[in-house]
């Protein structure tokens, strides 16, 4: 049988510790190269190795791509399926990656999840309706769990979320 080889993410003592601490809904607010989108492919990585299903958001889909591109190229000797128009990956380990925009954000009603994880999302002006009415409901048929990704933008959703979890840890 033929090995397989994919070079995964090498992770900071800090994004170790995200995950290491995490619960089932996480916010992360660091700043820019900190390393949210590393540590984003490499949640990715962890959930479609295990064979359950993810979601990637980002508040565009230009925002997206990035993310994308590096996943297809990591992960491509896993791969089985690509569906360019749907932005949708299947692998062999019966693993599926799809991603989605913000700014469209009810397409995903209906799907069911193992982990969503949402990036620069103090950049989306959905964020709140999105989350409650589409995203969170993706999550209730696996007990899947969250991360939201950003750095600090102004008044808006996320740092309500990033105050609410800091209040509740102290």
């Amino acid at each position: 049988m033929q090995e397989l080889s994919i070079q995964l993410p090498k992770l900071f003592d800090k994004q170790k510790l995200i995950k290491a601490e995490s619960k089932r809904f996480n916010v992360v607010c660091v700043g820019r190269r900190s390393g949210k989108t590393v540590l984003c492919e490499d949640l990715l990585i962890d959930t479609i190795l295990l064979g359950q299903r993810v979601a990637y958001f980002a508040p565009t889909y230009k925002m997206l791509k990035e993310v994308w591109k590096d996943i297809k190229n990591v992960l491509n000797p896993l791969i089985t399926k690509v569906s360019e128009q749907d932005k949708s990956i299947e692998f062999i380990t019966k693993g599926q990656i799809d991603f989605w925009s913000l700014d469209s954000y009810d397409s995903v009603r209906g799907r069911k999840y193992h982990r969503a994880l949402l990036d620069e999302v103090a950049f989306s002006p959905y964020l709140e309706e999105a989350w409650s009415k589409a995203i969170r409901p993706t999550l209730i048929d696996y007990l899947g769990d969250a991360y939201f990704f950003s750095t600090p933008k102004g008044q808006n959703y996320f740092k309500t979320l990033f105050q609410n979890e800091r209040s509740q840890a102290d």
